[in-house]
């Protein structure tokens, strides 16, 4: 062993094999001392006797400026590279699961001649119902904890209970993302529902990828994080070389897996995908992509290669589809039709070929800003395929140095490890880890090279990194149009206690609030409240140095569109020849100011005022709603499209509506109780009659409750809230109200008491006048929301076939309190011509401000209740009515026979 650094020693110059070997290992005595004040750096190398394996560790010390000697500490070494037998080559794939004979046809093919034999293989398969996506996401996108896996965000989504639904900010709900985009294939099928493109992702941060291509952008625009869930993906200009227009950049953990992705959409569709439009596409079969997508898309495959969770998704894709994505099970496929070897004949065989391929040949890894004589680290993980020889390490430029001179070539090709990823808490292939530093004395740019060498193998690395004097400030992250996030090196002063001074500058002068404090060992702050499209500038300042100083711009305002529509309220539902009953559908706009184009695919209609129809409506981006129904048709069957809104560099299509032309099938809510009505003589648990807003229960141990000051409800002022678990408490149904083959759905959380345990639920049904009940389901909830959003939603299909009552029950010891509220019951229809005789002539929609216009075929009593409790409107309506009523909140009309309506004013 060899020490090097001034101040440094070790106890001995070699160590035994057999104490190494020994349980306890071999003990090694650390020297330093030194009278020089200031920080010193070493290095202990550790070689074999062979001098095939070689460990270096970096060593730091202090020396205080009383000239007090301090023992080296070093510092936490990577995984430990252990040399072992050389593994034996395996086949090129990156799973031993691929069908005998499935690749047949495309070998000895390259190019174009391979792409279509690919497509000839992949094509056919067996495509899942838009609606079973979502149970498909429970076999292809669940991680081991049970959780949901999203590529978007940080959110671990709980299967089922927080499908989307409305969202107004990150990790509320998930959806059925199309990664490439519905709208490029005009919402065709299969593609619509195919799951090697079709994933589970956050809302909220969909809606602000809408329609735009993939791509990279050097100050792209996050989404605000909240509660914890942080985007992993950012909107801005491109800067990929031959394209300027507005990209989405998703995490770099996944791009790899989004290219795989493409590149089976350009094999599986190629002969359709000439018609096809976008920005990433150049409307041919072959090569599909343009040019600067195809460049992209290629070192994304080979900078993020092939994970464990892509080949476990793989299979379970393919257990449901019948076919595969060859890009998974072999990656350098895309090089055979698009890259370097385009025009050599490709074979299982060859893409065995032993490759490093991570890091890649020609990347390049930036250290950033550091401060003089501190020293930056990086762990690199270095994968290969068939690698057979050890990897020979060698860093070249100064202040650059690598852990190890070589690494086992067992380590480096594809294995199951037991590390996790910190994000993820899963399983992966993470190959050798090679730390490299990065520590210079004297400020300036460093540029070195990461050589990397096994066999004929070469892959070299470029290493820059950048040394300031004093307090270094770096480059802001997470910029956005009204906030980015300041960064710096700790540069470990004592006499700042901890705290460095941040100043952030608009034109020279300190915004309010600024200078001020900020944790040294924060390393960064979010500066929030700045305006849209601006120049501001950020520095810092310790007890004796001022940083260099940062210029950021923040970005524009991301336009956005969402849609307050719960998936099930976006189905409709027709007799052959008639239109369907519309859906008004709320919109939440921001940062658009023109007007707003809606168009859907036929025979789907869209209108601005419920009265014209047609395939687009204009709609001012200040109105609350647009309106949708499946228009007249007599090709029975399933519909789906998509709502596209169109304006100025905007484009979305994430709201889907189904639809059905059938005699049978079909369902709509016909009862709604929130509990806004009259609570009076309700607000305690002893047992009385509650009059509802749609039926009267029987409260036990049960009461409603105000909103009060730091709590949070379903919506409106009141909610039911369950008694304690020291009692039983029903909540009964006191009217035979609920119609066979019906499902009930309520919102349901904790009462917000950490203290309150998880409290198990019963919903019962009676068809005999509750003389006896039948259980139709039992939950378990054990989460307390925070957010309106983030209540628990319960659905019960009840499978009656008689009318009669329900009865939501918690027994004694069955949990703490809890809060219920909103309960609605679907009707599942018979008939369709149930549904058109039920809502003939019965049309409810706002064509303005605080208007409410009620249609009906024959007089009839309206009543217009408010989930404040109030009854804003209740007479006889012969034909038409508008009814002013204020606008900001949820309205009930009803009519007898008919099915209620909401609207949002």
């Amino acid at each position: 062993m060899t020490i090097s650094g001034t101040g440094f020693r070790t106890g001995a110059t070699s160590l035994s094999a057999a104490k190494v070997n020994s349980a306890t290992g071999a003990q090694l005595q650390l020297i330093f001392n030194s009278s020089t004040a200031g920080k010193h750096i070493g290095t202990l190398t550790l070689t074999l006797t062979s001098g095939s394996l070689v460990r270096k560790v970096s060593l730091t010390a202090t020396v205080s400026d009383s000239g007090t000697p301090a023992t080296a500490e070093p510092s936490t070494p990577s995984t430990p590279f252990e040399p072992s037998t050389p593994s034996t080559p395996s086949s090129g794939a990156t799973n031993n699961n691929i069908p005998s004979g499935y690749y047949s046809a495309a070998e000895g093919k390259c190019g174009t001649a391979l792409l279509t034999a690919l497509c000839d293989i992949v094509a056919s398969h067996t495509a899942v119902s838009y609606s079973n996506l979502w149970t498909a996401f429970k076999q292809t996108d669940t991680k081991s904890n049970g959780k949901i896996w999203d590529m978007y965000s940080t959110k671990e989504f709980t299967y089922g209970t927080e499908q989307c639904g409305n969202y107004t900010s990150i990790g509320i709900c998930y959806n059925r993302e199309h990664s490439f985009p519905k709208s490029w294939f005009s919402d065709a099928t299969p593609m619509y529902t195919d799951l090697f493109h079709v994933v589970p992702t956050d809302g909220f941060v969909n809606n602000q990828r809408g329609n735009s291509p993939f791509g990279e952008c050097a100050s792209g625009t996050y989404v605000a994080t909240k509660n914890g869930v942080s985007a992993k993906g950012k909107l801005g200009k491109s800067t990929v070389a031959g394209y300027t227009g507005t990209v989405w950049e998703p995490d770099d953990d996944y791009k790899g897996d989004f290219a795989r992705s493409y590149f089976y959409m350009a094999a599986a569709y190629n002969k359709k995908i000439a018609g096809w439009n976008s920005d990433m596409l150049n409307k041919t079969a072959y090569p599909a992509f343009a040019d600067w997508a195809i460049n992209m898309l290629l070192r994304w495959n080979t900078l993020d290669p092939v994970s464990t969770k892509e080949t476990a998704r793989q299979e379970a894709v393919y257990a449901k589809q019948k076919n595969r994505n060859p890009f998974i099970d072999f990656p350098d496929l895309a090089e055979y039709i698009w890259g370097s070897k385009k025009t050599t004949a490709w074979s299982a065989s060859a893409s065995a070929t032993s490759r490093i391929s991570q890091p890649a040949n020609g990347s390049t890894l930036n250290f950033g800003t550091v401060a003089t004589g501190a020293t930056n680290e990086k762990i690199v993980s270095v994968k290969g395929v068939s690698v057979t020889d050890n990897v020979q390490v060698a860093v070249q430029g100064d202040g650059f140095e690598a852990s190890a001179e070589w690494l086992d070539a067992s380590a480096v090709n594809p294995r199951t490890s037991a590390r996790r990823l910190a994000a993820a808490a899963e399983p992966e292939e993470d190959g050798a880890l090679l730390k490299i530093t990065f520590m210079v004395p004297d400020q300036s740019d460093y540029t070195g090279t990461l050589v990397l060498k096994s066999g004929d193998i070469t892959n070299t690395v470029k290493l820059q990194g950048k040394a300031l004097d004093g307090l270094p400030a770096a480059e802001a992250e997470n910029i956005g149009a009204d906030c980015f996030t300041a960064r710096w090196v700790n540069v470990g002063d004592a006499l700042s206690g901890g705290y460095y001074k941040l100043d952030v500058t608009d034109d020279g002068v300190s915004l309010p609030g600024y200078p001020r404090n900020v944790d040294a060992d924060a390393l960064a702050y979010e500066v929030t409240g700045l305006q849209p499209e601006h120049s501001y500038e950020y520095s810092l300042t310790n007890a004796t140095a001022q940083s260099n100083i940062i210029s950021v711009s923040t970005t524009r305002p991301v336009p956005t569109i969402e849609y307050m529509i719960m998936e099930d309220d976006a189905h409709l539902v027709a007799q052959p020849g008639a239109p369907s009953t519309s859906i008004g559908i709320e919109l939440a706009v921001e940062n658009i100011t023109q007007d707003i184009t809606f168009s859907v695919q036929a025979p789907f209609q869209v209108s601005a005022d419920n009265v014209n129809w047609d395939r687009q409506a204009v709609v001012n981006a200040d109105a609350a709603q647009v309106f949708v129904r499946l228009g007249a048709t007599n090709a029975s069957g399933e519909y789906l499209t998509s709502l596209r809104a169109t304006a100025p560099d905007f484009i979305d299509d994430s709201a889907t509506i189904t639809g059905e032309v059938t005699s049978t099938g079909g369902s709509a809510t016909y009862l709604v109780e929130d509990f806004e009505a009259d609570a009076t003589g309700c607000n305690s648990y002893a047992t009385k009659t509650y009059n509802g807003t749609a039926a009267s229960w029987e409260l036990t141990n049960a009461l409603l409750v105000k909103v009060p000051d730091g709590q949070v409800y379903y919506e409106g002022n009141y909610s039911l809230r369950l008694g304690t678990a020291s009692a039983h408490t029903n909540v009964e149904m006191l009217d035979d109200a609920i119609e066979p083959q019906s499902t009930v759905t309520f919102k349901v959380s904790k009462w917000n008491y950490a203290k309150e345990k998880a409290l198990t639920i019963g919903i019962d049904f009676s068809d005999d006048k509750g003389a006896t009940w039948t259980n139709a389901k039992t939950v378990t909830i054990d989460k307390i929301a925070s957010t309106p959003d983030e209540y628990t939603t319960v659905s019960v299909p009840l499978n009656n076939v008689a009318p009669g009552r329900i009865r939501i029950r918690k027994d004694v010891n069955a949990g703490g309190r809890g809060l219920v509220d909103y309960i609605a019951v679907s009707k599942n229809m018979t008939s369709v011509s149930d549904i058109a005789a039920d809502d003939s002539g019965w049309k409810v929609y706002s064509s303005a401000a605080g208007e409410i216009t009620v249609t009906t075929a024959a007089p009839a009593t309206v009543t217009v209740v408010g989930v404040d409790g109030k009854v804003y409107y209740s007479a006889v309506v012969d034909t038409t009515a508008t009814i002013a009523v204020p606008v900001g909140q949820l309205y009930i009309v009803t009519s007898p026979g008919k099915f209620p309506r909401r609207l949002v004013l």
